[in-house]
């Protein structure tokens, strides 16, 4: 519905869905919802929803919407919130939203300045062995070291001992 234009009618039928008590049903719905109130710029209700689902300790939908949360918060300039949402979905260790929390959190900090929390982040998303975002996290930290005038090597050396 929401695809198709009709917000309200989405949201109607995700608050029937999270009304239905069912384990499997409403985190997803709650997560959806908060999706769906980030991309419409109601960042307030879109938290709650966001936070809704993270506290359903769904073991995969919490740790997304972890994730989902993270975004919003950083895309609103709200950095302490994206930061503890980022780590949230990181200390579920997750396999798929762990990694991408970790990425973000990683991107988050550099723009921050905080060169030594971001170094660690794409270290851990590059840790996770992700097929998709430990390469970018890699590419990341390689350019981090570049900008702030550390040996960039290192990391190459680094990965190629642990290879071997």
């Amino acid at each position: 519905m929401a695809n198709q234009g009709d917000v309200q009618g989405a949201r109607e039928a995700y608050k029937l869905a999270l009304i239905s008590g069912r384990a499997h049903i409403s985190p997803k719905a709650m997560l959806k919802l908060g999706i769906l109130l980030a991309g419409h710029g109601d960042v307030q209700e879109a938290r709650s929803f966001f936070q809704m689902a993270i506290d359903s300790g769904h073991p995969d939908q919490a740790p997304l919407a972890a994730v989902g949360l993270g975004l919003m918060l950083a895309v609103t300039e709200d950095a302490i919130g994206a930061r503890a949402a980022f780590q949230q979905a990181i200390d579920s260790a997750h396999a798929e939203y762990a990694p991408v929390a970790a990425l973000n959190l990683g991107v988050l900090l550099a723009r921050q300045g905080d060169v030594r929390g971001a170094r660690a982040a794409f270290q851990q998303a590059i840790d996770s062995g992700h097929a998709e975002y430990a390469p970018q996290a890699a590419v990341r930290l390689e350019n981090l070291l570049a900008e702030d005038g550390n040996n960039w090597t290192e990391l190459r050396v680094r990965n190629v001992c642990r290879s071997t």
